[in-house]
């Protein structure tokens, strides 16, 4: 059996693994939420020491710093076409955290916060009836407070990611061999490994479990939180009971059970009948139409509470950069299959 074989079937068997813990598991969230917090805590420090070790055996580079904040606004001369597929992908994955922040509506319910501190299911996010909100003083109060929160916790994001990538981005920079020509295509993808590879066989089994680390919490956290909404909207567009003689919180669990399987069973699929680079094609323009129809859906969401909260504070200026994610991903989408 030779490597990527090996690695395949490694990668198939931690899923598997994983997927019967979060079926075993009463409640899914806290097992959920110290494997994130954990992996990223584990993450910041791996690179942070390989950075280190980096800096310590190859100095500090100007030519890095200046290069990252140096804007080009033309293609270098040795582009080729074929790469802008893969461009663009790079671009939406890029900004796929905007999709990611939709699923803080399951976060903020199961962290309890607000009414839904009263509601013990691990599972049920829909209701057949949205209940009233208060508009007093106290409640408005309280929302800003959540909104607040939920900023400071994107800039804790988006501030340690970045951090994060410009030192894996210096490691690679320094690592990889001078008379070596740059990779192109996928190869840009994989060059991240190999070159910490060149320096030291340890430092590249470092970052290697640094990555399968992210890659795990990655599978874990979307395939649980896409399970439950998509349980929660097939409940929803149903408007029926799926399963006669069973509670709805029960039901909830069921459907999630089934929606679990099917993503591992893409999973299975996915990794046997397409190679990566088409895989990532297929992710890139799903996520751009997806993305597209999937800010009309939180604008239509944002109308219906502007007139049931008529007190509340109103998001002028997300509002505006709603519409501007919604003219960049069909912009996005359109050139891609142009291309």
């Amino acid at each position: 059996m030779d490597l990527a074989t090996a690695g395949k079937y490694s990668a198939l068997a931690i899923n598997t693994l994983f997927f019967v813990i979060l079926i075993s598991l009463p409640k899914t969230y806290k097992f959920i939420k110290r494997l994130m917090g954990g992996v990223a805590i584990l993450s910041f420090f791996l690179v942070a020491i390989l950075f280190a070790i980096t800096v310590y055996n190859k100095g500090l580079s100007s030519e890095f710093f200046s290069a990252i904040f140096s804007v080009k606004i033309s293609f270098p001369e040795t582009w080729q076409s074929s790469d802008s597929k893969l461009l663009l992908t790079a671009i939406v994955f890029a900004g796929l955290g905007g999709l990611w922040n939709v699923l803080y509506s399951v976060w903020l319910s199961q962290e309890g916060m607000g009414m839904s501190k009263n509601d013990t299911n691990g599972y049920l996010e829909y209701k057949r009836c949205i209940p009233e909100v208060s508009q007093t003083k106290e409640s408005i109060r309280n929302y800003n407070k959540a909104m607040s929160l939920i900023k400071n916790d994107l800039w804790i994001g988006i501030g340690g990611n970045a951090l994060i990538i410009l030192m894996i981005l210096y490691i690679v920079f320094m690592s990889f061999p001078k008379d070596m020509s740059a990779p192109a295509g996928l190869g840009i993808i994989t060059s991240l490994g190999d070159s910490v590879s060149y320096d030291s066989i340890v430092m590249a089994t470092i970052f290697y479990v640094f990555v399968g680390l992210f890659l795990i919490d990655t599978w874990v956290a979307a395939t649980d939180s896409l399970s439950k909404l998509h349980a929660n909207m097939t409940l929803s567009y149903l408007k029926s009971d799926v399963v006669k003689g069973i509670t709805d919180e029960q039901r909830s669990k069921l459907l999630y059970i089934v929606f679990l399987f099917v993503m591992l069973i893409m999973t299975f699929v996915s990794s046997f009948i397409a190679r990566p680079e088409q895989l990532n094609y297929l992710n890139g323009v799903l996520s751009m139409f997806g993305a597209s129809i999937l800010i009309v859906g939180i604008w239509l969401v944002e109308r219906y509470y502007e007139k049931a909260l008529p007190e509340f504070p109103k998001h002028i200026t997300m509002k505006c950069f709603l519409i501007l994610s919604f003219v960049v991903y069909a912009a996005i989408g359109t050139a891609f299959l142009m291309s």
